[in-house]
């Protein structure tokens, strides 16, 4: 069962541009499936359906020169409402299905929030020399232009995966309908639900030190708000421990899992949020919180990982040195596999433990702290979090040593899945998925 909030929230995009297509005025459009005046999803079903069914008679009745239009458009509603699923698809696909919930930085330093909140938008700029291949789909010429010309926040040159994911960024904000925008201001968590119109783009030079002239793309979105939707005020400070360590990023966007996407529209609509805050792990991450842990995302919470990754690798070295040469060493690795290899000091390209990890700190920063092989965060937080989703040290090519060229930062379950495979086919096998399924 679904609820109302949950279920409508990402209709309007679609709605719009059906709307447009059919003639029909899009607020009314929108007005229809977005009210409903029950709770539930089979309550909300028929509902809808019989305003809709009335409203597009009085359309019908009035005269209106899109009768033609507005009648198939009914025996759509008629038929697809009684199954929501099929009424989505034929919209746009089954985007419903997938309806996103991001958690959002709105330039460097959170330069252009001001004017997100002001206007109810949603935010993303590219430099105006790199805006052309954006413009152009040109995936490629941008990612160049990116990496020869651009830095990431931590002060490092872009991998290639990080200048793709920049791409991304402006192609999410421009299409993006429907979906549930995240952004924390100080002590008060703000939200929106982005709408389907046409984005529109400006020109300025960002008001920060290193002062770009950039091309600024704004979505059209609902006035912003920090209430839930039963107007109890989201303040940072009175969210669970648990709920803190998602509900903000240090990256520009993070685009929400499917179980922490829901806990959000639930505090969103200021429903019971027990199903969650009851599990263990989150109980878990309340003791922590209660004993005065608060786990660190970036910087020294990096370092402590580069270090510890560094360290085990050359410890297995070590160990493995001591063994006769003819014994295969078992060793635990960084990423959390048992690797039947010896794992020998002239397979480091590095000549310590203390070099190997000012490089793992510089690629992690590089990296922007996602996955370099998925994109997906790095979680960082090895007290509380997805063990799956720890930062593991990958070899790019499995066949040649751990030297400066040949590594990168993954989470622990690609590395575990890629194995010994080739590294530019396992990143195609992954776009394949990426194209298949919406994640």
């Amino acid at each position: 069962m679904h609820h109302v909030g949950q279920f409508y929230a990402g209709i309007p995009g679609a709605i719009s541009r059906a709307a447009v297509l059919s003639g029909i005025p899009a607020p009314l459009a929108t007005e229809l499936l977005r009210h409903p005046s029950k709770d539930r999803f089979g309550e909300c079903r028929h509902a809808a359906s019989a305003r809709v069914k009335r409203r597009l008679r009085a359309e019908l009745a009035s005269g209106s020169s899109s009768k033609t239009m507005l009648r198939k458009l009914s025996e759509i509603f008629s038929q697809c409402l009684s199954m929501p699923v099929r009424l989505m698809r034929y919209l746009y696909g089954a985007r419903w299905i997938t309806m996103k919930v991001y958690i959002a930085n709105f330039g460097r330093q959170n330069y252009e929030w001001p004017i997100c909140r002001e206007r109810g938008t949603v935010a993303t700029m590219n430099a105006v020399d790199a805006q052309k291949y954006w413009a152009a789909n040109d995936r490629e010429g941008y990612v160049s232009n990116r990496m020869a010309n651009d830095t990431t926040a931590a002060g490092k040159k872009p991998t290639k995966a990080t200048a793709s994911r920049w791409f991304n960024l402006m192609t999410t904000v421009a299409e993006t309908a429907g979906d549930v925008w995240v952004h924390k201001d100080g002590d008060l968590l703000w939200w929106t639900t982005s709408h389907g119109d046409t984005p529109f783009f400006e020109t300025k030079k960002e008001p920060i030190e290193r002062g770009r002239e950039v091309v600024v793309c704004h979505k059209p979105c609902e006035p912003w708000s920090n209430k839930s939707k039963k107007g109890v005020p989201l303040r940072w400070n009175e969210l669970h421990p648990k709920a803190k360590d998602f509900l903000s990023t240090e990256a520009t966007l993070q685009s929400l899992s499917p179980l922490y996407r829901d806990y959000t529209l639930a505090l969103i609509a200021g429903d019971d949020l027990s199903q969650w805050h009851d599990t263990p792990l989150w109980a878990k991450r309340s003791e922590h919180a209660k004993k005065g842990y608060a786990p660190v995302k970036y910087g020294s919470q990096a370092d402590k990982i580069a270090y510890q990754r560094a360290a085990e690798l050359f410890e297995a070295a070590d160990a493995a040195e001591r063994m006769a040469r003819t014994v295969v060493a078992t060793t635990n690795s960084a990423n959390g596999q048992t690797v039947e290899r010896v794992v020998k000091k002239k397979d480091l390209g590095f000549p310590s433990a203390a070099a190997l990890q000012d490089h793992i700190i510089e690629i992690m920063g590089a990296q922007e702290y996602c996955c370099e092989l998925t994109g997906l965060p790095l979680e960082l937080d090895e007290v509380n979090g997805d063990p799956a989703m720890f930062a593991s040290l990958d070899r790019i090519d499995s066949s040649r040593h751990y030297e400066p060229g040949n590594l990168q930062v993954v989470c622990r379950f690609a590395n575990f899945w890629k194995g010994a495979s080739d590294d530019m086919e396992f990143r195609r096998l992954i776009e394949v998925i990426r194209s298949s399924v919406s994640i």
